[in-house]
């Protein structure tokens, strides 16, 4: 029975990767819209038959093993692991498609939203992480988030600069106070040049002489800087 389960398995990736992601590519690019082709592209599938085969081999290995058994208990332990992780990497390839497409929307591809989508995938990622220990140790994971609290103080010192870049770049998006491809200066970290990327945690500026500077983000926000983008 298990070796005929993991045949079925095998059949359903092979039917997912041969028949299933060749429709779905000739159906996106059939249409004159661009975003399926961004939302649908070939790591967001990848990941969809990443996880096809672990929820049939779920479905169908309580036939093959008895009822309440260490042995089923622990290989469905496994399967709800691995599932969490596919998942997890699933939805991270979909909020990299999303800033994709808004990168390069014409209202929305000045923007720095790249430290938005990262906070995303962090919170996906904890998510993740806290449904995963929750399987192992047989605990609510609403439970596990109630004993964090104890340890908030730890987190904040941990993630502080991920914290504070996420609360800075929201303030640069939301007052429109710095964009890629803006020239700044910000002579306290020999910065004077076009700005490259705003990310989560940096903001990467290329000076004329092409040497490139790193800065955080919270120190655009709680101190001065000169933008020349009005010139």
């Amino acid at each position: 029975v298990v070796l005929t389960i993991l045949l079925s398995v095998y059949v359903f990736d092979k039917i997912c990767r041969k028949a299933f992601i060749p429709v779905i590519r000739k159906v996106t690019a059939s249409t004159q819209a661009t975003w399926d082709d961004y939302l649908l592209n070939d790591d967001v599938l990848d990941k969809v038959c990443h996880l096809i085969p672990p929820v049939v081999f779920y479905a169908l290995i309580p036939l093959a093993l008895p009822a309440e058994s260490d042995i089923l208990n622990f290989v469905m332990k496994v399967c709800d692991i691995y599932i969490t992780i596919v998942i997890v990497r699933l939805i991270c390839a979909f909020i990299t498609s999303l800033y994709t497409i808004s990168s390069e929307h014409e209202k929305l591809k000045n923007q720095t939203l790249k430290g938005f989508y990262q906070m995303l995938k962090l919170v996906c990622v904890c998510i993740g992480a806290i449904i995963i220990i929750s399987t192992i140790i047989d605990k609510n994971p609403i439970a596990i988030l109630t004993g964090l609290g104890a340890g908030t103080a730890i987190l904040m010192l941990v993630f502080q600069d991920t914290i504070k870049g996420l609360v800075a770049g929201i303030q640069l998006m939301a007052n429109d106070m710095l964009r890629p491809g803006d020239w700044i200066t910000v002579p306290k970290y020999g910065a004077d040049g076009d700005v490259m990327e705003v990310t989560l945690t940096t903001v990467k500026v290329r000076n004329w002489d092409k040497t490139i500077v790193t800065l955080p983000p919270y120190a655009l926000v709680s101190e001065s800087f000169q933008n020349w983008r009005g010139m």
